[in-house]
């Protein structure tokens, strides 16, 4: 008698016996579940019991993780990230911000709060490699996208959170997007390129953003150190929470697993670039990155991000 058939035989025999956990052999790349021999009594709801992956390649599924009070689950990326924080005049960023909202330079407590002070604005150039959506989606899996937000302080509920105002996809089924604001963007092209051996390596990469009426380019060259992993939880303190410039009251909280190199960190004293370049040149931003100051730049390669939303 084969495993299987003796496991048909000893599991669920009985019409009384309990239910058990379901123990599947998952064949990835073939995608084959050996799980013939479960009882109908042993069937469950997906939403009480979290042991069976819905499917071998959706590793972003909704369930495996409790939505905090007040959300639920909305989408998830896993993705190359590359944030650029800057410090753009108060003024001029205070016309993007919603009524009742004011612009800050403080990033909450912990590492980001040390590390990025100063700057209230990030700028965001994305690689997603996997996405994952609460409804099906029929969009690519990947793509490249930039984002920018702003910090910003509520004075009559002391919150603190990044406000989307703008940003670019090159796919247009994600324009305007969640947050209603991303442009259409001609096309988002990327260069990488590591070199390295056991004593150090150097990394060289670059963003380039053709908007169609204008341009953002990004570059920079850098020695990797040690990275730093940081956890964040969608649970405050510890939650990254986002508000779009034109809906606030709807947020997003992101619930992110990332790996961070600090290539540069003015507050923290902190810069192994050899090269860094930084331009944008389009309209409607021009007067956002005028006299601005770049205070630091963090490469994520392992970004594993997921959302949750206001119901």
């Amino acid at each position: 008698m084969s495993n299987r058939e003796k496991s048909k035989s000893s599991i669920g025999s009985s019409p009384c016996a309990a239910p058990r956990t379901r123990v599947f052999e998952v064949d990835i790349l073939n995608d084959i579940r050996h799980a013939e021999y479960l009882t109908d009594q042993q069937g469950y709801s997906m939403k009480q019991q979290q042991v069976e992956p819905p499917k071998a390649f959706d590793p972003l599924a909704a369930l495996e993780l409790a939505a905090p009070p007040g959300t639920e689950y909305s989408d998830a990326i896993v993705a190359y990230q590359i944030g650029v924080f800057f410090r753009a005049n108060p003024e001029t960023l205070q016309k993007r911000l919603p009524g009742g909202w004011k612009v800050a330079d403080q990033w909450g407590p912990g590492p980001r709060g040390k590390l990025l002070e100063g700057a209230n604005v990030v700028m965001g150039f994305h690689e997603t490699f996997l996405e994952s959506e609460k409804a099906p989606s029929k969009n690519k899996p990947h793509g490249r996208f930039v984002t920018f937000a702003a910090m910003a302080h509520n004075p009559s509920t002391d919150e603190r959170c990044n406000i989307s105002f703008t940003g670019f996809n090159a796919d247009p089924a994600k324009v305007p997007g969640k947050y209603k604001d991303k442009k259409l963007a001609r096309s988002i092209s990327r260069k990488l390129s590591v070199t390295g051996d056991d004593a150090s390596t150097l990394v060289s990469e670059s963003f380039d953003v053709d908007t169609g009426d204008g341009s953002i380019h990004f570059a920079v060259d850098y020695s990797r150190q040690q990275p730093l992993w940081l956890y964040a939880t969608a649970v405050p303190p510890d939650a990254v929470v986002f508000r779009a410039a034109a809906d606030p009251s709807g947020r997003r909280i992101y619930w992110e697993d990332t790996l961070n190199y600090i290539i540069l960190s003015r507050p923290a004293s902190i810069d192994v670039t050899s090269k860094l370049e930084f331009k944008i040149d389009v309209p409607g931003l021009r007067d956002v990155a005028a006299g601005s100051e770049t205070v630091a730049v963090i490469v994520r390669p392992y970004l594993f991000r997921r959302v949750f939303s206001s119901k």
